[in-house]
């Protein structure tokens, strides 16, 4: 079974190496691997030397994109390069266990049924060391959910209410992730792409799960940083599930609650006080009655001290809807 693997880059350093080399470490050898570069501004050291890979490499490809289309559409575009009977994606900070592809692949060959399977992930930190039980939680979430013998409507619950499903564990059969059309093409997202494409592919396609730690997730200052901005596309992910899948607003609803009031805090602290309010008008929409939802709209009016800011970030789990 060829593999086509996609690595999304924007703004790259050395790491995006170490993921390459985690690719050319594989025991599964069949593999084709598509850099996609998402408009980089500016092609520094980094892309030059990927491109140059390519160059060198029959197996490698890579892909400047005109204009940036967040990673949801950059994989999309690597995948519709390839033709492997399967599609897997890594991160440009992460790296895989030499077996990951064999292991996964394995999977899917002894289970015809199963059209995309996912594993377990350890965290390294910047130097590549593993952090230990940083993910034995999520671990145990996953090994506690029944994923292929689930109906469509209870996974897509569980996939909803928990996240469970991370991206660099997967590998996808292409003709199922293509007869969901892949991560959502119109209005792509920075975060939640990957929520919602669980979710869209559960309603149609049975997942499969093994236990094995098989991705290396890398943690450093500036995907901890990203992370807030990613906060708008989970929202974003958060409201096209309950569209498409009603059923589901139940289980999200203290999930958005929780995005529309980190929202407000980050939208004070980048001194974007008309996005809070905007933000913490929905939240009074969604509770009326909530004199928290209140509470967050005073603060997007009057508050502009950082510090005060700060001290409500770390106490706003204590307040409840």
């Amino acid at each position: 079974m060829k593999v086509d693997i996609i690595l999304p880059v924007y703004n790259p350093n050395q790491w995006a190496f170490e993921a390459i080399d985690s690719i050319h470490a594989q025991t599964h050898r069949n593999w084709n691997l598509y850099i996609v570069d998402d408009h980089t501004p500016q092609s520094g050291e980094v892309l030059k030397r990927l491109s140059a890979l390519a160059g060198k490499s029959g197996k490698i490809k890579f892909i400047r994109l005109e204009r940036n289309v967040k990673p949801a559409g950059a994989r999309n575009r690597g995948a519709a390069e390839g033709d492997g009977e399967a599609v897997a994606f890594i991160d440009q900070d992460d790296k895989w266990h030499p077996r990951k592809l064999e292991m996964s692949v394995g999977y899917l060959k002894s289970h015809p049924e199963i059209h995309l399977v996912h594993s377990d992930i350890e965290a390294i930190n910047e130097r590549g060391e593993v952090i230990k039980n940083r993910y034995e939680e999520e671990n145990k979430i996953r090994a506690g959910i029944p994923y292929s013998s689930l109906s469509a409507e209870k996974l897509i619950r569980k996939l909803a209410g928990r996240y469970s499903l991370r991206l660099g564990t997967v590998v996808v059969r292409r003709e199922a992730f293509e007869s969901v059309g892949g991560f959502d093409a119109d209005e792509p997202l920075f975060g939640g792409e990957d929520i919602i494409f669980a979710v869209r592919f559960a309603a149609k396609n049975k997942i499969g799960h093994f236990s094995e730690k098989l991705t290396f997730r890398r943690l450093h200052r500036d995907n901890l940083s990203k992370s807030k901005e990613r906060l708008v596309g989970k929202m974003v992910a958060y409201r096209r599930m309950r569209e498409r899948f009603p059923f589901t607003k139940s289980v999200l609803k203290k999930k958005y609650t929780r995005s529309l009031r980190e929202a407000v805090l980050l939208k004070l602290e980048n001194g974007e006080q008309k996005q809070a309010m905007r933000f913490s008008g929905e939240l009074i929409r969604g509770a009326p009655l909530s004199p928290a939802a209140y509470c967050f709209y005073l603060i997007s009016v009057i508050c502009f001290n950082p510090k005060i800011i700060h001290f409500i970030m770390l106490h706003k789990k204590r307040i409840d809807v």
